[in-house]
């Protein structure tokens, strides 16, 4: 009975032992049971770790002392994350460091200040006064690269309006949705960073922002331009002048017998971006940026067909709806689009604050010419994108020819449209709750075009201009461009916020103080108004990504529309039900205990009653 009894043991060993060893030979595996694969890597994160040739080195500022249960459960997300990446890379590395436990206070103020100032975003302690937390990273690379992370985004960063009336547990509210935000970003941010780093010795994408035919940009784009050049690593410039080319040169001298030399050439640029012109782009401008299509440039363009705009609106009670005749829609349509004379309208809405005349007060209502739509999710540049707000747009017709279109955007199944010599007037907010009106469905609003374009001047301009340019009839290779119809898609608000304030040094004692909320340009797809958050942005650095990277090499889209929930415990319904959690908790172990005795009293039972 003995030897048996060794010999069983001997075998259970034999088997642990085998079973750890195959383990061992087999790897590193986790079984993932999240619902959204929350600790399994995409396909493509594991391809830049195995792509990193030298050390890597994260200094994670995401520390400090009294933490709340969010911000550590957060502090935690990001230490298994890099874990992860650790095991598909050797050249891995990181440190937490808690910036208050620098004891010099000039020092520690220092290094605080200079990382705010390196884009990294930062919010009030949640417990500690005039203690601050640093949502950031700085990230090294051989010995001549640096930069810096931020998790927590500009737009995430504005005040949640789910965090609206909560005046008891506003903290604890912001702070999980904070976190959740991060979260979500976690990983796209981190392989992001990674990846401009083992590339940062290859060249640069550029891209041209045209300017000079009315084109809201500046600081109405301001938040575009950030994202572009601190996230994604392009070199962006906003004051591209068609007329000030040297590509225009060339021109000007056929036509006014005089050589001019520009400062540079629009071909130095990978993608242009066109943001509602509202002035003519003449003809010599317009064969530049044909030819620059034709010679493989990448272009992102913004057309509306309408003068409508909101400004008009406040200054008259009503305004007729007018043609926008800018001289560029006739190119669009050689290419495989057209941008009809309307104003696309959508049931779901983001809604416009008016005033109540009963009462006086600011009061919401729905507004249909702000359509909220949703990305087609048969493409992955707006799959996975929801809320998108636009103003105005018009709807798009896409043309028969060679060129392949692919919608990507479009206005829900309640959608109608308002044609031109229309009457637009706030008194139509009463007929905006109906869902009867709205009879048209799925307008167009976003479409990419991809595939040799014809020239729109073949056949259409003398021999002189022919020659100057090395004129092209047609595109040699595949191009493509994406139209989206409204002039307002990428233009963020300027105004205050309750996140406008910033964190200055004061140079006289070296102490950190905030200043008041400031007129400064806000977060792309923010309302300042009603503290709604809107994802345009994704959608345009898809947009871009799509245009200037290699088909299918470079695509992040997997990572950054991956999305992971903190679970939380519904606290009303555990305050509900907390007594009888209690009586649970102290009854279930008894019976527990007590079902085990029975069970072994009547096995020894049968065993012995012989």
């Amino acid at each position: 009975m003995k030897n048996k009894f060794l010999f069983t043991i001997f075998i259970l060993t034999l088997v642990t032992i085998s079973l750890n060893l195959l383990l061992t030979k087999i790897g590193h595996t986790r079984i993932d049971l999240t619902k959204e694969k929350k600790y399994t890597l995409s396909k493509k994160t594991k391809e830049i770790l195995q792509e990193i040739d030298d050390k890597i080195y994260f200094k994670i500022y995401f520390s400090g002392d009294l933490f709340t249960p969010e911000l550590k459960s957060f502090k935690k997300e990001i230490n298994q994350l890099l874990s992860e990446f650790r095991y598909y890379s050797k050249f891995i590395d990181y440190d937490f460091i808690n910036l208050y436990a620098i004891e010099n206070e000039e020092n520690r103020n220092k290094k605080i200040h200079e990382l705010t100032q390196k884009n990294i975003n930062w919010t009030f302690h949640p417990k500690l006064k005039e203690n601050y937390v640093i949502w950031g990273a700085e990230i090294s690379y051989r010995t001549d690269y640096e930069n810096t992370i931020s998790f927590l985004s500009d737009l995430d960063k504005e005040w949640p309006i789910e965090c609206a009336g909560e005046n008891k547990n506003l903290s604890t509210c912001l702070y999980e949705k904070y976190t959740e935000k991060c979260l979500n970003h976690l990983e796209f941010s981190l392989i992001k960073a990674i990846k401009n780093a083992i590339k940062n010795k290859e060249k640069k994408k550029k891209i041209g922002i045209i300017s000079g035919h009315g084109e809201k940009n500046g600081d109405w784009i301001h938040s575009l331009k950030k994202s572009l050049r601190f996230e994604e690593n392009y070199i962006v410039n906003d004051t591209i002048l068609i007329h000030q080319s040297n590509e225009f040169a060339k021109l000007y001298d056929v036509v006014n017998e005089d050589t001019i030399n520009f400062n540079y050439n629009l071909s130095d640029y990978d993608c242009i971006i066109i943001n509602n012109p509202s002035d003519s782009i003449y003809f010599l401008e317009k064969i530049i940026l044909d030819q620059y299509i034709m010679n493989g440039g990448k272009a992102l363009w913004f057309i509306k067909g309408s003068k409508a705009n909101i400004d008009s609106l406040q200054k008259n009670p009503q305004i007729p709806l007018v043609d926008l005749n800018i001289n560029i829609r006739n190119m669009l349509y050689k290419y495989g689009v057209r941008i009809n004379s309307n104003v696309a309208r959508d049931y779901k809405n983001s809604g416009i604050k008016l005033t109540e005349f009963r009462t006086g007060l600011m009061l919401p209502f729905p507004w249909d010419y702000f359509p909220v739509i949703k990305g087609n999710k048969n493409h992955q540049i707006s799959k996975g994108i929801y809320d998108m707000v636009t103003q105005f747009p018009s709807s798009i017709d896409t043309i028969q020819n060679n060129i392949k279109k692919h919608i990507l955007l479009q206005t829900s199944e309640y959608s109608t449209s308002s044609n031109i010599m229309d009457i637009i007037s706030f008194n139509d907010v009463d007929y905006m709750t109906e869902k009867e009106w709205y009879k048209q469905k799925n307008l167009t609003l976003g479409v990419l075009l991809e595939g040799k374009f014809d020239s729109n001047f073949k056949n259409r301009i003398p021999e002189e201009y022919k020659n100057k340019l090395n004129f092209k009839e047609k595109c040699e290779y595949e191009n493509n461009m994406i139209v989206i119809s409204d002039g307002n898609f990428i233009t963020n608000q300027i105004g205050k916020s309750k996140e406008s304030r910033v964190l200055q040094l004061d140079k006289n004692n070296n102490k950190l103080f905030v200043t008041p909320e400031l007129t400064k340009p806000l977060a792309l797809g923010y309302d300042r108004n009603s503290f709604k958050k809107y994802n345009n942005i994704y959608l345009i650095l898809n947009c871009i990504n799509y245009l200037l990277e290699e088909k299918q090499k470079n695509y992040l889209f997997e990572i950054r529309k991956k999305e992971t929930k903190i679970n939380k415990f519904d606290k009303v319904l555990l305050e509900r039900n907390k007594k009888k959690w209690k009586k649970l908790n102290i009854i279930i172990p008894q019976l527990f205990v007590i079902f085990l005795f029975f069970i072994t009293y009547i096995i020894r039972h049968q065993k012995y009653k012989s």
